[in-house]
């Protein structure tokens, strides 16, 4: 059984992904091989191969995703399906270990899709998310902020010398 903040997911002989994070609303479930039980408060959904739940505290609702592309993350891929660019940074920042910034004019609802079977490098991911939402990133101290803008140019961070 693997517990998450909202959730409950029992394995029952398979390969599956469980995506959980305090700062975001559900748990999100894709099973990649053979069957899960997820369960929320007042809800529950058995799932097969190629099947998805997202569980939001009381109730579990099943969705469509690509449950391969969904846990392609364990050999090093990203992979974003029409989420808005704010959870998209979100991702990045914590596989990254980066911090990004937002300022007020940053297109941060804009939806991106985007698959990369190979991690990318930071510089270049960032200048395909600016391509794709017309944001601009701009170093900061170790890490970015960004701002609406149509450059994909990426300034990098300045190395903060000891």
């Amino acid at each position: 059984v693997a517990e998450t903040h909202n959730a409950q997911v029992s394995v029952l002989g398979t390969a599956f992904n469980v995506r959980a994070w305090p700062s975001e609303a559900g748990t999100a479930v894709a099973v990649t091989e053979g069957h899960v039980r997820g369960e929320a408060a007042d809800d529950s959904a058995a799932l097969s191969a190629g099947e998805s739940a997202i569980a939001t505290g009381r109730e579990v609702s099943e969705t469509s995703v690509d449950a391969e592309q969904q846990a392609s993350w364990r050999m090093g891929a990203i992979s974003f399906t029409d989420r808005p660019l704010a959870d998209v940074l979100a991702e990045v920042e914590r596989r990254y270990d980066v911090t990004i910034r937002p300022l007020p004019s940053a297109p941060l609802d804009v939806r991106v899709s985007a698959h990369y079977v190979e991690r990318p490098d930071l510089d270049e991911l960032l200048s395909d998310l600016g391509a794709a939402t017309g944001a601009r990133f701009e170093g900061e101290g170790e890490g970015y902020r960004i701002r609406s803008g149509s450059s994909r140019r990426i300034t990098p961070p300045t190395p903060v010398q000891p």
